[in-house]
């Protein structure tokens, strides 16, 4: 039995009354059971068919915080640069487009040419120094999440020349074109958007996620945030 007063708590947060187990006498429902029902919200459990794409994700994350460790670090930085780009002009004479993603890539690169440990993995208690930056970059795919294209060998690359090879990557990403080989082997993923869905085709081994640009008395600045899966992952 359930009293009236009750049953409107019930009614007014959302919560079925047969999905309780009352603490009252024969196993009724009180009023302090629906006032905490109400405040801990809905028990009901609701199973969601996944895709394959989510499936697939759901899985290479798990590998991925089982090889890597987390952290977080938030930090400031001067984008001066951003504004001399939209003075001077984005595109190179042969065309080719330099976005505030590729200068951020640019920057990460030869970070983590000077910190190199950083391009590392962490397995079997040992830490594995990766001397070849392979840098990921998240993109859209659909509604089933993200891929990780990957440059390989990108900590030589100039800034034009790494904007031409992540523009291959999308073109390749858009025709649905992408290989085996664009996918794998990523050792530092740049999140670029805020997203709770990521692609892995492999556990990659750390990221970083570029924020939102501030201008203060004249200077432009990027604010950095947390990576995917956690800075430092």
């Amino acid at each position: 039995m359930v009293s009236p007063v009750v049953r409107r708590i019930l009614s007014d947060g959302g919560v079925e009354a047969a999905t309780l187990q009352g603490s009252g006498p024969g196993g009724s429902i009180t009023r302090r059971d629906a006032e905490r029902a109400v405040l801990n919200g809905p028990t009901e459990e609701i199973v969601v068919p996944l895709t394959n794409g989510r499936r697939r994700m759901g899985q290479h994350m798990s590998v991925s915080t089982q090889s890597t460790p987390h952290g977080f670090a938030a930090i400031e930085i001067d984008g001066t640069i951003f504004g001399e780009l939209e003075r001077v002009g984005r595109t190179t004479r042969d065309g080719v487009l330099i976005s505030d993603e590729m200068v951020v890539s640019l920057a990460a690169v030869r970070a983590l040419a000077e910190f190199e440990f950083l391009n590392a993995t962490y397995r079997d208690g040992e830490l594995t120094v990766h001397r070849t930056v392979n840098l990921g970059l998240t993109r859209h795919v659909e509604e089933d999440g993200m891929l990780v294209p990957v440059v390989h060998a990108a900590a030589g690359l100039t800034l034009r020349a790494l904007a031409r090879r992540v523009g291959g990557l999308d073109e390749r990403l858009q025709s649905r074109q992408l290989t085996t080989d664009d996918l794998m082997g990523g050792t530092f993923t740049l999140v670029g958007a805020p997203s709770a869905r990521t692609l892995f085709t492999e556990a990659h081994h750390h990221s970083a996620r570029g924020g939102r640009a501030q201008r203060w008395s004249g200077a432009s600045r990027a604010r950095r945030g947390r990576g995917r899966g956690g800075a430092g992952h």
